[in-house]
């Protein structure tokens, strides 16, 4: 009987996506850094294990409705395009987003709250 053979179907690459990478400061296990991750990154297992093993997850909870207000309805976030799809997403990424180290309730925090809480946590 003759062995079924290999055949090469297709390469994948794939990269994620991270915002400006900025230096926090020097502490006593290197310099910190703040990587912001976006999207479904967080979502893939083994993304998360690399992250929370490496380093430390913060997880900016944002309520639903602040995320719609925030997407531009012109089409730019297709996984935003449709309001049920969207909804359904969010609710599906809601238990891996519960996986990262910490917390911060966005809601209708300001940038800088937010940033003083993610700071102030660091700190501890």
């Amino acid at each position: 009987m003759d062995q079924p053979k290999l055949e090469f179907a297709f390469e994948l690459n794939v990269q994620v996506a991270a915002g400006k990478i900025q230096e926090v400061g020097e502490t006593g296990k290197g310099i910190r850094r703040i990587v912001p991750i976006t999207g479904g990154t967080f979502v893939d297992p083994q993304n998360r294990a690399v992250i929370n093993r490496d380093g430390v997850s913060v997880w900016l909870d944002v309520p639903l409705e602040g995320l719609i207000a925030r997407v531009p309805a012109d089409g730019r976030r297709p996984l935003a395009a449709d309001r049920a799809d969207f909804e359904r997403l969010y609710a599906a990424r809601h238990p891996a987003y519960e996986l990262a180290h910490h917390r911060i309730e966005v809601g209708r925090a300001g940038v800088e709250a937010v940033v003083e809480q993610l700071f102030d946590w660091l700190e501890t």
